[in-house]
């Protein structure tokens, strides 16, 4: 009598809890529309921003570009970006542009340019100031493909297969836990690169929306292999809803800028990507500052950035952005689980990834095989997706942590934790049932919580979806709130 007494009191609390709330809930669900609507209209002015800004730095690369200097290194452009927020003076420049807490700086020479980087590095209130260092997509080969045994997965990339990657057992592990793939949440892989060919059948309804910052408009659209290639290795091992997002740095023949690529770090993470794959950089030091801000804050905003280690057999801390501290950078390793001779290494190498003879989309319309770490990073980036699918709220560090943990040990030197592997992490990220706020503890808020979302007036979606369908059933219901309130007055397990 006793425990049903109490259990009967205890629900009575549950729901006068819900009347009080329920008193609440039209003037919250109108505060949470004018919270979205003032979220997405500061979106648009983000990105408005960033845009103008981006189309005056155009502007002022196109009017000075005669001054370009050959083979002249980081400061051949004769232009400076410095990050600060306040005013700063341009005495001697012959023309800048300021946004997004940037002054694109332009000099007459190199020289300049250098000198003018020093003593801006001196003041106060300048948080970097690099040169618009340029660079070239990396040298890829095209190599004959590795094919794989037959009936084993129906991935272009044998990197993908059971013995690497593993992305079918995960993928299905996934779908066992939601139902369907419609059911997953949507994941954006934004690809920082040389555009993407969107008509490519590959591609289809698996794109949203990015932007050309090479050429300052909505077409990414790539006239250079390269960034199709590395799109598609996301696109072949993940599921439908991960989505990928184009973001070109370059001309169609795969130049650019580092000012091009830091816009498009920020543009990702802006725009809400989970994961930003690039598979580009150069060998400038002086650009260290400027990439590390950005990769900083995307890091910050839950935007995880896989980056290729490069191709030229050289110690990956002289390569830049691959040699940033908070990025997953990724080495390249063949069917053997030994590293590509072409592949950097070294202790800044998180992990290494299939990036051998890898099969993908080509501007053509059809499929070939590429070898490098370009082709490397972006499996990584497909394998940060799949652990998004699974819990969007995971942290960029946490994704980085948890793939590197999982990474299998084949005895590389300077290929960091391993070979890129999802193998471990099948069924992993379980949650404890009842524990809808994941603080640690089944209490009466747990169950309210639950209850809330079997009227229809909460969402909850992840891991706290999962421990609040306590039953198992696949639906949030009543019942689940009940068993749930009983686990917190110690009723039942």
């Amino acid at each position: 009598m006793k425990r049903t007494l109490a259990m009967t009191l205890a629900f009575l609390m549950l729901f006068a809890c819900l009347s009080a709330g329920m008193k609440s809930y039209a003037s919250n669900k109108a505060a949470s529309r004018e919270a979205s609507a003032a979220e997405a209209s500061a979106l648009e002015r983000a990105n408005r921003e960033l845009i103008e800004f981006n189309g005056e730095l155009i502007e002022l690369i196109n009017a000075y570009s005669a001054l370009r200097v050959k083979d002249g290194g980081a400061y051949s452009t004769a232009r400076i970006i410095v990050g600060a927020s306040g005013a700063l003076d341009y005495t001697g420049s012959l023309a800048h542009v300021y946004g997004c807490g940037r002054h694109v700086i332009q000099y007459a020479t190199p020289e300049e340019a250098m000198a003018a980087a020093e003593s801006y590095r001196l003041l106060g209130g300048v948080e970097y100031a690099v040169p618009d260092a340029p660079f070239t997509a990396p040298k890829t080969a095209p190599f004959e493909p590795i094919r794989q045994a037959p009936h084993v997965d129906s991935f272009k990339s044998w990197g993908f297969g059971a013995n690497f990657v593993n992305a079918f057992a995960y993928n299905e592990w996934l779908l066992e836990s939601v139902g369907s793939a419609d059911e997953l949440p949507e994941i954006i892989v934004a690809v920082i690169d040389t555009g993407l060919e969107h008509n490519h059948p590959f591609f289809a309804g698996r794109t949203v929306p990015g932007y050309d910052f090479g050429d300052n408009d909505n077409d990414t659209g790539g006239g250079f292999f390269h960034g199709t290639h590395v799109a598609g290795t996301v696109v072949d091992g993940t599921l439908p809803n991960v989505k990928v997002m184009g973001l070109k740095c370059t001309d169609d023949y795969g130049g650019g800028l580092t000012s091009a690529i830091v816009n498009c770090m920020q543009y990702a993470y802006q725009n809400g990507a989970h994961v930003a794959n690039v598979s580009i950089g150069g060998y400038y030091p002086e650009t260290y500052n400027a990439y590390n801000s950005v990769i900083n804050q995307g890091s910050d905003a839950g935007t995880v950035y896989t980056i290729a280690s490069g191709n030229d057999s050289m110690n990956v801390s002289n390569c830049y952005p691959a040699c940033i501290a908070r990025a997953l950078t990724v080495a390249a390793h063949d069917q053997n689980n030994t590293m590509w001779s072409g592949s950097n290494f070294g202790n800044l190498v998180d992990i290494t990834a299939p990036g051998v003879g890898i099969v993908s989309a080509m501007p053509s319309g059809g499929y070939q095989a590429q070898t490098g770490t370009s082709m490397a990073a972006p499996h990584a980036a497909a394998a940060c997706a799949m652990l998004k699918s699974g819990d969007p709220s995971m942290s960029a560090d946490d994704v980085m942590d948890a793939l590197k943990g999982a990474a299998v040990d084949h005895g590389i030197t300077g290929g960091g934790t391993g070979c890129l592997s999802m193998t471990a992490l099948v069924g992993s990220g379980s949650v404890t049932p009842g524990d809808v706020d994941s603080d640690g503890n089944v209490t009466v808020a747990d169950a309210l919580m639950c209850l809330r979302m079997a009227m229809g007036l909460l969402t909850l979606d992840g891991s706290a979806l999962d421990s609040a369908d306590v039953d198992g059933s696949g639906a949030v219901a009543v019942a689940d709130a009940l068993m749930i309130l009983r686990m917190a007055m110690g009723l039942n397990g």
